[in-house]
């Protein structure tokens, strides 16, 4: 009797930790996209109608970004 409730408190631990991880790698999937693409473009170019002249974008070392742009 001891036995059965044995493998059945086991096989319950079993099946709780393998839920567990598999929710925790998606869980952790869904971060990771979500936060890649919450990020700002750092490469590229993009057109916006209402600038008329040439707008840089530079990040310097820590990531901190500098706007040059020309004032018409």
């Amino acid at each position: 009797m001891k036995s059965l409730r044995k493998g059945k408190l086991y096989q319950g631990i079993k099946t709780t930790v393998i839920t567990l991880m598999g929710v925790s790698i998606l869980l952790g999937g869904i971060l990771s996209y979500t936060v890649r693409h919450s990020l700002a473009l750092e490469d590229g170019a993009i057109a916006i109608p209402a600038i008329k002249s040439e707008v840089t974008i530079k990040r310097d070392q820590w990531g901190i970004p500098h706007i040059y742009a020309s004032n018409l």
